[in-house]
C-alpha cells in the first residue's frame, strides 16, 4: 500500500471510530510504529486528526468529509509541484482566483514572499492556508457549502463572482479531455466553475495526472476557454503537444 492510501485509510478509521492507538493502527496496517507515527504528524498537520499521547483522536476543530479526505491525499506530490509551478505565474499586487479544489489548495501553499497579493476563492480551507501568509488580503465569496467538495456554490456564490475581474484564476478539474475540456461530477460545481472562467481575464487549470482522460458529468469549462495548463511531468507526453497544437501553454511541473 503506497504512503498516501495508508494516510487516507488511517484518516478514515480514525474519524469513524473516534479514536486509534499507534499500536493498534501499526497492527491493521503492518508497517511499524515509527511509520504510524509519521502518517499521524502529517494527517494532523493537514487538519485530518488529532495526534495525541500514543495515538489519535477525532478532530473536533477542521473536519472534513471522508471522499474529500481522499482527494487531499492523493497524488500529494505531484500537486505540491504543480502548485510551487502555479505561484511563479502570479507576479506582486495581482488579483487571483483560487477555485476549491485539492490541488488549488497546494497553489495557496506556495503563494509566499510577495509585497501585496489579492486573492478570491470559493473554498473555505483555501481561506483558512492563505490565513498563514502575510501580505494577502483574502476574500471569500460565501454561499453554499457543498460538503463533498468543501466549496461554496450556489446563486450567493456565483453573484459575488459576478463582480469580479481577477487577472488570473487557477482551477482545477474532476476530469479533463481534449474533447471535452475541463469536467467536474456535481451541477452546481460546474456552474460556478464556468462563472469564475467567465469572470477571469486569464485561466490557469492545474491538474494532477489521475484527471486526464477522466469523463465527468459535467463541462466547467471548453477547451478553448483555458490559457494556460500547468500539468506533472508524469502526464501522457501527448495531452502538451495536443494543447500546444491548440495554441494552449503547457507548464511541466
Amino acid at each position: 500500500m503506497f504512503p498516501a492510501e495508508r494516510r487516507r485509510k488511517i484518516a478514515q478509521f480514525v474519524n469513524e471510530q473516534g479514536g486509534m492507538s499507534i499500536p493498534a493502527l501499526s497492527e491493521v496496517f503492518k508497517v511499524s510504529e515509527m511509520t504510524i507515527h509519521r502518517d499521524l504528524s502529517v494527517l494532523e498537520e493537514m487538519g485530518l486528526l488529532r495526534k495525541t499521547w500514543g495515538g489519535a483522536l477525532k478532530s473536533e476543530h477542521h473536519l472534513v468529509p471522508v471522499d474529500y479526505q481522499a482527494r487531499l491525499l492523493s497524488y500529494q506530490e505531484e500537486k505540491d509541484a504543480i502548485g510551487r509551478e502555479a505561484a511563479k505565474s502570479v507576479k506582486d499586487g495581482e488579483t487571483i482566483f483560487l477555485d476549491a479544489g485539492t490541488t488549488s489548495l497546494s497553489v495557496a501553499k506556495h503563494l509566499q514572499g510577495f509585497n501585496h497579493l489579492i486573492v478570491y476563492t470559493n473554498g473555505p480551507l483555501v481561506v483558512l492556508e492563505l490565513a498563514k501568509i502575510p501580505d494577502v488580503d483574502i476574500f471569500c465569496t460565501g454561499g453554499m457549502l457543498s460538503k463533498q467538495t468543501m466549496a461554496y456554490v450556489g446563486p450567493q456564490a456565483e453573484n459575488a463572482l459576478s463582480q469580479l475581474r481577477p487577472d488570473k484564476c487557477f482551477i482545477g478539474a474532476g476530469g479533463f479531455t481534449i474533447r471535452d475540456g475541463v469536467m467536474d461530477p456535481l451541477p452546481l460545481e460546474a456552474s460556478i466553475k464556468r462563472k469564475i472562467v467567465e469572470v477571469s481575464q486569464e485561466v490557469y487549470l492545474v491538474v494532477a495526472p489521475d484527471k486526464f482522460g477522466r469523463v465527468s458529468q459535467h463541462v466547467s469549462a471548453p477547451l478553448e476557454a483555458i490559457d494556460v495548463v500547468i500539468m506533472h511531468k508524469d502526464t501522457p507526453e501527448q495531452y502538451c503537444s495536443e494543447l500546444t497544437a491548440r495554441n494552449i501553454r503547457c507548464i511541466i511541473a
